[in-house]
């Protein structure tokens, strides 16, 4: 707490303070003008503009966040009544209202924002960061539409980028963009190689990051070592569950349920309060003998026509652990990462016949949910 005289705020604090509820209310009064705006334009062309949201961009000068919150905040006005008198009673702030009207415009459906009950999502905004409020309200969303949160996931993963053009002099520009859970896995591997490595190491973090993937892909990554925190409920698929996380960050049951075919599973149990009242010991859910194993029977990914050698994949449980599937050789075999989320988030499915073969069955939903398509005919 910053104290001046007699323990109180110095004067500047309290300016700071009623300066930055001062622009929330103002940012508020443009999101009910936003909408006003929009409810009498209706459908029309918002001046040559195809959204209100780019409209607001190039008439407006503001960023695409920006436009976007403020004709979010905006839609959400009549449903959101006790976070607007929360923000103006300076309780909170106009990003965590815009968080609230976010979480309720992805619930498409009444029933789904009704579970979430905004008293105590409100609760939380009151208390937290922003940032602490956005994960706050992603478990939310998971808890009430699980499949909607995975299909925003599974298009996250299709936004995935990587560019690498040479320059002159043999440099190498890179360029791109990942999805939550495929950067939670980079950053995990490269953290450690990007610490300071003494007093006098004097690179700026990004060079130390750069040095990290080089060094990365060097000498290889081994096997990643990555803290999940998930619930039995979260891993079984079961509904009203929350999502897990890995780096603080909400990732969707089935990505969870991809990285635990064959997880390091520890057993933590928590108390009423969140404590931590018993931790279990480590168990390996595919032991190495077995993973040797299946190295030598299946050699390749066993997605039909994939050729991805055996070092390069993960054992993948055709009857899932958590839903009673064996660890048995039998109920496992091998997947190369691609083939591996397909079967998981992207919703196909692998069926053995009574000769060996692999069969794969496309998901029942739209095509354009989910774009990843087989690796060849012979999957489809």
């Amino acid at each position: 707490m910053i104290e001046g005289a007699g323990g109180e705020p110095p004067d500047y604090v309290n300016r700071l303070i009623a300066g930055a509820h001062e622009i929330d209310m103002r940012r508020l009064e443009q999101a009910r003008l936003v909408w006003e705006w929009v409810l009498v334009v209706g459908t029309n062309n918002y001046c040559a503009c195809e959204t209100p949201v780019q409209f607001l961009r190039e008439y407006g000068h503001l960023s695409w966040h920006d436009a976007y919150q403020a004709v979010c905040v905006g839609s959400g006005l009549e449903a959101l009544t006790e976070s607007m008198a929360a923000l103006e009673r300076g309780e909170i702030g106009f990003d965590h209202l815009a968080v609230m009207a976010d979480t309720r415009l992805a619930l498409t459906e009444l029933h789904q924002w009704q579970q979430v009950d905004e008293t105590r999502l409100l609760e939380h905004a009151c208390r937290e960061t922003v940032t602490e409020f956005r994960k706050t309200a992603e478990q939310a969303r998971h808890m009430a539409d699980a499949e909607g949160f995975l299909a925003e996931q599974v298009s996250a993963v299709e936004g995935r980028r990587l560019n690498l053009r040479k320059g002159p002099g043999g440099l190498l520009w890179l360029k791109g963009v990942l999805d939550a859970a495929g950067g939670a896995v980079l950053l995990n591997a490269l953290e450690p190689l990007a610490r300071r490595t003494g007093r006098d190491d004097d690179r700026q973090r990004d060079q130390r990051l750069a040095d990290a993937l080089v060094e990365f892909a060097e000498h290889g990554s081994g096997n990643a070592h990555l803290q999940v925190t998930a619930s039995l409920g979260t891993l079984q698929g079961l509904p009203g569950v929350p999502a897990g996380e890995v780096l603080s960050v909400p990732i969707s049951a089935k990505t969870v349920e991809r990285w635990a075919c064959s997880c390091t599973l520890t057993r933590v149990l928590l108390g009423a309060d969140s404590m931590v009242i018993d931790v279990g010991r480590g168990r390996r859910i595919v032991s190495g003998p077995g993973k040797r194993a299946l190295d030598a029977r299946d050699q390749h990914c066993r997605w039909p026509g994939c050729t991805r050698a055996g070092s390069w994949c993960t054992p993948h449980h055709i009857v899932h652990w958590a839903r009673g599937g064996s660890s048995n050789l039998d109920n496992q075999l091998l997947l190369c990462s691609r083939h591996h989320w397909m079967t998981h988030e992207g919703a196909w499915q692998l069926v053995r016949t009574d000769d060996g073969r692999i069969l794969t069955i496309p998901p029942p939903a739209p095509d354009d949910l989910y774009c990843r398509g087989p690796s060849s005919n012979e999957a489809a």
